[in-house]
C-alpha cells in the first residue's frame, strides 16, 4: 500500500502526463508531481495531504534552512512513502476527494491546531505529545487521514502514535531552532 514515486532526475514520478501542481496544506509549499498515468492527480495530491506524509517528511527532510525551516526539495520528495492510491477502493477514494475538497475550503493551521492542540506558546511549553487525542483533531483532517490509516491497516492505536510522533518532531525541530 506504500510506494514511492518513481523519480526522474528532477525529482519527479515518471508520466506522459503533465506535471501537477498542489500547495500542501501541512508544510504550505507549492509541489509539482507528476503521477503515474494510472493515478488520479487529485487523488494522489489529497494523499500527500494526509499526517503520514508530515510524519515521513519530518523523519527524511534535509538541513535545516534555519528558523526550524526543512528543506523538503525533490531529493526528499523523491523518497517520502506515498499511499498507493491505486489500491484504494472506489470508495475510500470519493471519502478521500471528499475530505480533501473541505480541508481545501479553510485557512490551514499549524500541524498543532490541525491536531487540536492550543497554539503554540513562545517557549512552545504547551505543547505535550500525550494531550493529542482522536477526537481533538479537527474534524476534516481527520477524516482525510483516517481515509489513508484505514488503507494501510492501522489501528486507532497506531493513529493515535502517528499523531504523537509528528508532534513530538515538530515541535523538537521548532524548540531546536530557536536554541541556536
Amino acid at each position: 500500500m506504500i510506494k514511492n514515486l518513481r523519480p526522474t532526475d528532477t525529482g519527479r514520478a515518471l508520466s506522459d502526463e503533465p506535471e501537477v501542481e498542489y500547495t500542501c496544506r501541512i508544510c504550505r509549499d507549492a509541489h509539482f508531481v507528476h503521477p503515474l498515468k494510472e493515478d488520479s492527480p487529485e487523488v494522489l495530491c489529497a494523499a500527500l495531504n494526509a499526517t503520514t506524509t508530515c510524519l515521513f517528511s519530518e523523519i527524511l527532510a534535509g538541513a535545516s534552512l534555519g528558523e526550524g525551516v526543512h528543506d523538503i526539495s525533490g531529493t526528499t520528495i523523491r523518497i517520502v512513502p506515498v499511499l498507493n492510491t491505486l489500491c484504494l477502493t472506489s470508495d475510500a477514494r470519493q471519502r478521500l476527494l471528499g475530505t480533501f475538497a473541505e480541508l481545501r475550503r479553510r485557512k490551514t493551521a499549524s500541524i498543532f491546531e490541525e491536531l487540536g492542540l492550543p497554539r503554540p506558546n513562545r517557549d512552545f511549553s504547551n505543547i505535550k505529545s500525550r494531550d493529542v487525542s482522536l477526537d481533538k483533531v479537527l474534524p476534516d483532517r481527520r477524516a482525510l487521514d483516517k481515509v489513508v490509516f484505514e488503507a494501510l491497516g492501522l489501528t486507532e492505536a497506531e493513529q493515535l502514535e502517528v499523531y504523537r510522533a509528528v508532534v513530538e518532531l515538530v515541535k523538537n525541530r521548532l524548540v531546536k531552532a530557536g536554541s541556536v
